[in-house]
């Protein structure tokens, strides 16, 4: 028995398995021979609504693409039209530039009520991240030292009564 290997339409090789080569059947799905011809797509909500057995839900969230959700500005509070921006106009206008770097204003107290000169100091922002992850490196060797401690029950990190008595016997 020979095996025939060659579309019956076009006689170019072909698949084992296949009825016909590719071309043949992309060019039979094109008008006529296309299963869908002739016939009215649903829409794409419908669609959903015959495949979904609990009906078609809409996003709580969304309307017409846009987020419901509002967003505001991390300074001022004010309402922003644009939800990925995190700064109003005019906040993200204050921000200090120098020589095409953001500066942000560092409080070295960590106190933010506390607007004195000597308690800010002007950082880029890779600076102000470095400043503070310092801040937590230290946090980490005094917790190694023993000076601070982590209480279970308040979730908080407190000086330990051992500390306040070395700084005494050092006075």
């Amino acid at each position: 028995m020979k095996i025939n290997n060659h579309c019956p339409k076009c006689g170019e090789f072909m698949s084992f398995y296949a009825k016909q080569c590719q071309i043949c059947y992309f060019k039979s799905l094109q008008g006529s021979g296309n299963p869908m011809f002739g016939k009215k797509r649903p829409d794409s909500k419908q669609r959903m609504l015959n495949n979904n057995p609990r009906k078609f839900i809409t996003q709580p969230n969304l309307k017409e693409g846009l987020t419901l959700i509002d967003h505001f500005c991390k300074d001022c509070g004010k309402k922003l039209s644009d939800y990925t921006a995190e700064r109003c106009h005019k906040c993200a206008a204050k921000r200090i530039w120098n020589q095409g770097r953001c500066l942000d204003k560092h409080h070295i107290d960590c106190n933010h009520k506390n607007d004195k000169d000597e308690n800010k100091i002007e950082l880029t922002d890779k600076e102000h991240r470095n400043a503070h992850v310092s801040l937590e490196l230290m946090g980490r060797k005094l917790f190694k030292l023993g000076i601070i401690k982590f209480s279970k029950i308040t979730k908080k990190y407190y000086i330990t009564r051992d500390f306040f008595r070395i700084l005494k016997e050092k006075e």
